[in-house]
């Protein structure tokens, strides 16, 4: 048994002004693509990444531990971003 390679490549997150979802989140793997599509309050935030756990413990789907890890990942920095975002926003109507 050698050693395989998966290409794998996060897509740049879409912003969906006309659906009632804030992010698009997508992930190929080969010939497959996810799609995970949330907003960026606390609970969808925390229901995407149990679902993201939920997806990696399936046996029959391709979605492993390691692209949870790396789209939980990118679900912290977006989030991350989007509280700085609005941190700033709030500052910049105050003076």
């Amino acid at each position: 048994m050698g050693i395989g390679f998966v290409r794998l490549m996060v897509l740049d997150v879409s912003v969906l002004p006309d659906s009632k979802y804030d992010v698009c989140l997508r992930l190929r793997k080969d010939s497959e693509e996810f799609r995970f599509r949330y907003n960026h309050s606390s609970s969808d935030t925390a229901a995407l990444l149990r679902t993201l756990g939920n997806y990696a413990s399936d046996k029959e789907l391709s979605f492993t531990w390691y692209d949870a890890a790396v789209l939980s990942q990118k679900v912290r920095k977006l989030r991350e971003e989007e509280e700085k975002r609005v941190v700033n926003n709030r500052l910049e109507h105050m003076f």
